[in-house]
């Protein structure tokens, strides 16, 4: 497990000096979460569009290669530049005077596997008081008002789409990324867990529970073909199984009260990180398709399979019954 500051990783291709920035009388664009003055796109706070513009960053095989990124930072930047040329700033909805924190992704809306990429900010600006708090989409993401309170902060402050696509801020606070995607460092890990522990009565401990993480198809672009096999089997064992679908609290019941942890790769894995030093982990992923995010990703529990699973060309996998009943019997 490793956990770099942001500043150190090869993503931070437009560095600043400061994790937590603040700009006066500036535009906000809620689709991009991007930040404008005077026409002028404010670079230091746009980061995290430079590297996620059309595509993940692991579908650009030359990020790595310093001059080939160099390249793509600077296409991207025109990309981005032309995109706020041609936004009508008239239009604006200008908000009260106070301070208010940029909490929006790029992505225009929260995607599960990445909102603590966003929500570990919160860190950086704990113990200060904000007029408002600046959303993005919430929509793909259940019980969101439980992750905002989880965190810190009053529903009633929130500012989403449904107010205005361009907003104008008088004061605004930017928190750039605090650690790579899909990771932590270790005082933003400390600080979302113990929020989420204090919110939902966490266990003290793990309870010893068993859970399997499935992709039924029908519900995923990629799916577990022998869903009805596995699931029928753990149902004999007392396994439990969750599909995405269930309320924060039982998800999070579900990790922080767990000794084993096995399903196939998906979004629900980013959970882990509720769960205690004594669960074990197995993750099924597709051979062709072999994402380490959840493996790599900062968190207590140290015994962490990531396993690679055959798969067909959509990388949906068939999991080997036998390996699956000898992890829940370790």
């Amino acid at each position: 497990m490793w956990s770099p500051s942001f500043r150190d990783t090869w993503v931070n291709v437009y560095d600043s000096p400061q994790d937590v920035l603040t700009f006066d009388n500036v535009f906000v664009d809620m689709k991009t979460g991007l930040v404008i003055k005077d026409g002028q796109v404010l670079w230091s706070a746009a980061v995290e569009n430079l590297i996620w513009l059309d595509s993940w960053i692991t579908a650009s095989p030359n990020w790595k290669n310093s001059i080939s990124r160099m390249e793509l930072v600077v296409a991207r930047m025109k990309k981005i530049q032309n995109y706020a040329d041609s936004i009508s700033y008239g239009s604006a909805f200008e908000l009260a005077k106070g301070d208010y924190l940029h909490l929006l992704h790029p992505f225009g809306r929260y995607v599960y596997g990445h909102l603590f990429d966003t929500f570990q900010k919160i860190s950086a600006v704990a113990k200060r008081d904000f007029q408002g708090v600046i959303v993005s989409d919430q929509r793909e993401v259940v019980d969101f008002s439980d992750h905002l309170m989880a965190a810190g902060i009053n529903e009633q402050n929130v500012i989403s789409q449904s107010i205005a696509s361009l907003i104008f801020v008088p004061s605004l606070t930017f928190v750039r990324p605090l650690s790579h995607p899909t990771n932590f460092t270790v005082a933003s890990y400390e600080f979302v867990r113990q929020n989420y522990f204090n919110y939902f009565n966490g266990p003290a401990n793990s309870l010893g529970r068993k859970i399997f993480l499935t992709r039924r198809k029908g519900g995923y672009r990629r799916y577990l073909i022998n869903s009805d096999e596995v699931e029928s089997r753990l149902n004999d064992i007392g396994v439990d199984i969750y599909d995405g679908s269930e309320s924060l609290n039982t998800l999070f019941q579900a990790f922080a009260s767990a000794s084993h942890v096995s399903g196939v790769h998906g979004a629900l894995f980013v959970n882990n990180i509720f769960s205690y030093e004594s669960c074990r982990y197995l993750e099924f992923c597709p051979v062709k398709r072999p994402v380490t995010t959840f493996h790599d990703q900062y968190k207590r529990a140290k015994v962490y399979e990531h396993y690679l699973n055959d798969c067909d060309d959509e990388y949906n996998i068939s999991i080997d019954l036998n390996k699956l009943m000898q992890f829940y019997a370790s």
